[in-house]
């Protein structure tokens, strides 16, 4: 059974046993690696295109940037069955042009 989706087309709903990391959009760190491993999200920009995360009120940033400093050095915590990856294709639309068109413009980075 694939992982229920929320109210958002965007946002995968958080998993018990993935903790949220974006909670303006509620997007968990399971979602998050996802985007990374098949989506390949490179960037805080290529994570909020891809799942919102880090477009609300940007406290999130942080951890956005350390998670992908784990997943680069190829530390990932989560195992994808065929069903999550082909339903994360379908919810992403994964035509990279489409994908990695021209979305609005992502927000600066937090300053502290």
């Amino acid at each position: 059974m694939s992982e229920p989706v929320s109210q958002s087309p965007e946002v995968p709903a958080s998993t018990p046993q993935a903790p949220l990391i974006c909670y303006c959009f509620s997007v968990n760190e399971k979602t998050l690696e996802a985007a990374v491993r098949f989506l390949g999200a490179k960037t805080v920009q290529d994570l909020n295109r891809a799942t919102r995360a880090g477009l609300g009120c940007h406290g999130c940033w942080p951890d956005l940037e350390d998670l992908l400093a784990r997943c680069t050095a190829g530390r990932f915590k989560y195992q994808f069955s065929a069903e999550e990856i082909a339903a994360l294709v379908a919810q992403h639309k994964l035509d990279q042009q489409e994908w990695w068109g021209d979305p609005a413009p992502a927000p600066n980075p937090p300053t502290n």
